[in-house]
């Protein structure tokens, strides 16, 4: 789970890159299913799946400060039986505004990987919904 900040910096990230889709937190969520009725046809989720943390040293003992990793599921969500060309276009245009971003003078959005329907992406949705996931890789650095 990512901190707070990372949270808050990620969420308003995703949603100026996606507008005008709604963006939703599936922390906020039980299921992939209750997120989506809120949505008239396309919307895109958050989801935090791995963190960690490991100490970095900065010029020697008792300067150690902190990295964070975090992985982020962005799931970018259509109705069935929409041309995939429009998602395919709207995930380009998404992973573009987030890759390289600093977010805050501690948190960097490291790299925003293509949206893919293949894998775990087919068939979480339900049958009226068509999917497609992409992993982001965020770092918050605390220094010493």
């Amino acid at each position: 789970m990512a901190s707070g900040d990372v949270r808050t910096a990620v969420r308003a990230a995703v949603e100026a890159a996606a507008a005008p889709w709604d963006v939703f937190d599936l922390s906020d969520y039980v299921t992939l299913q209750d997120a989506l009725p809120n949505s008239a046809s396309q919307v895109v989720l958050i989801q935090y799946v791995a963190s960690d943390e490991q100490m970095a040293n900065i010029a020697g003992q008792g300067n150690q400060g902190w990295r964070q990793n975090n992985t982020v599921v962005l799931h970018l969500v259509t109705k069935s039986g929409q041309p995939s060309a429009a998602a395919i276009a709207k995930g380009d245009a998404i992973r573009e505004a987030l890759r390289g971003q600093r977010l805050t003078n501690k948190i960097t959005i490291e790299s925003c990987e293509p949206f893919t329907d293949f894998g775990g992406a087919v068939g979480v949705y339900g049958a009226r919904w068509k999917g497609y996931a992409a992993n982001m890789f965020i770092v918050r650095r605390d220094c010493g």
